[in-house]
């Protein structure tokens, strides 16, 4: 289970065919699940990608996006870095503006090497 979870809702200006790179940093922490949500209407005309340091991870094919209508889809992270540096491209292709909804399920990290200085959280 995840410490912790953060939410981006994604305003799409409508006619936007190039990918546009959204930056999501979350800090030093450890991706576990992302969750894109895209409303009904979209059909299939708003694209997403999503980046780690700026790079396409998921789909990871150059030109390769993901297209939904009134879908939520669950990426399960695995082989990624601790840095945080999570981001989106999108664009939006049809004439009027659509909302993409990100959710990032992360675990805090901190490198063995500060773990002195590591402040204690009571629950």
């Amino acid at each position: 289970m995840a410490d912790a979870s953060k939410v981006f809702g994604i305003p799409i200006a409508p006619n936007q065919p190039s990918l546009l790179q959204l930056n999501h940093n979350l800090g030093l922490s450890v991706v576990e699940k992302i969750l894109i949500t895209w409303p009904p209407g979209c059909a299939g005309l708003v694209q997403c990608v999503v980046t780690y340091s700026g790079t396409p991870v998921y789909p990871n094919q150059t030109g390769q996006a993901f297209l939904f209508d009134d879908y939520t889809l669950e990426i399960d992270v695995t082989n990624q870095g601790n840095s945080g540096a999570w981001g989106v491209q999108v664009n939006n292709t049809d004439s009027i503006q659509h909302s993409l909804h990100v959710v990032y399920l992360f675990n805090y990290w901190v490198d063995p090497s500060d773990a002195s200085t590591a402040q204690a959280v009571s629950i």
